[in-house]
């Protein structure tokens, strides 16, 4: 039975019988040598055959349009992600001035629940609490902030702890990791059994060497006078006696160390007057104004203005 093919050279469509199929000879229109292939009824069905790759125009057309939605979709998603990034690193500042802000109001905080523990105490006890508690041969045992742990909701704590012992005694040592988060600044970086705020000590202050003062006793008023400051200490534990020493005190707010006031927080330090009221002690506040309120009774004729001490 004769079957039409087509010449792969000249095209020219010619009829040749099954019998020829596979054999070559010249075409009958342009003589090139050519191969006739096998009739049409012999060859695999191209619409389905068994173990083909073939696939319906329609379903490629399906494929390409799933394929078109995906890569849309991801570049959507690529899209709304590096847009993301562009926002958070251009709003990076925003986040951390209020993250930074976040942190000193709480500081704040801290620093006002510490003043009002004091003040509790020196009422109960008629003065503020000694800065270093020692035994009877006068060696050094423990901080002021253990004797403040009752008056700071530390009850549990205050009783566990060996008031006739060393702050590193093997009793004593095993709290040393229950620092109170009270005594610890949001802003350090230290260890949480490194406490963060500390008295100001020494002759002219608030705690001489003969003992600390009463309320009363404080000439220049509660509200002119700086009770407890930060520092950023990275080195002693909360119920060692440690704090700032005023002949060793650095004028310079903010800057790092254990004998300087601030260094958790940039642009200044907390601290909290004798009467409760919580301070932003600014890089810029003149150092003679710091002076002048660490001192109780300096009769110091700069003007303390509230507007100094408040967060800009």
């Amino acid at each position: 039975m004769p079957f039409q093919f087509t010449c792969p050279y000249c095209f020219k469509k010619t009829l040749v019988l099954e019998s020829l199929a596979g054999q070559k000879g010249p075409c009958v229109s342009c003589g090139k040598i050519i191969a006739v292939p096998e009739p049409p009824s012999k060859q695999p069905d191209a619409a389905s055959p068994i173990g083909s790759t073939f696939v319906p125009v329609a379903k490629l057309k399906q494929r390409s349009k799933f394929r078109i939605f995906i890569l849309r979709a991801l570049g959507l998603v690529l899209g709304v992600a590096m847009l993301s990034l562009v926002m958070l690193y251009g709003l990076w500042p925003t986040f951390k001035g209020l993250k930074d802000r976040r942190d000193t109001i709480a500081c704040m905080s801290n620093l006002q629940r510490i003043a009002i523990a004091l003040n509790a105490y020196a009422k109960d006890h008629g003065t503020y609490p000694t800065p270093v508690v020692k035994d009877a041969a006068g060696k050094p045992l423990y901080s002021w902030r253990v004797l403040l742990l009752p008056y700071i909701d530390e009850q549990n704590l205050y009783s566990n702890f060996q008031l006739n012992e060393a702050w590193d005694s093997p009793n004593n040592a095993a709290w040393i990791a229950q620092c109170p988060s009270v005594y610890i600044s949001p802003g350090s970086a230290g260890n949480v059994s490194q406490a963060n705020y500390v008295l100001i000590t020494g002759a002219g202050t608030i705690f001489p060497s003969t003992g600390p003062l009463k309320p009363a006793q404080i000439s220049d008023g509660l509200e002119r006078t700086l009770l407890v400051v930060e520092t950023n200490n990275m080195i002693n534990e909360w119920s060692k006696p440690f704090d700032i020493d005023v002949t060793k005190l650095n004028p310079s707010i903010g800057a790092s160390g254990n004998d300087k006031i601030g260094g958790t927080h940039t642009e200044g330090a907390t601290a909290v007057f004798a009467d409760g009221q919580p301070a932003w002690l600014s890089v810029d506040l003149p150092s003679t104004i710091v002076g002048a309120a660490i001192t109780p009774n300096g009769n110091e004729s700069i003007p303390f203005d509230a507007e100094l001490f408040k967060i800009q």
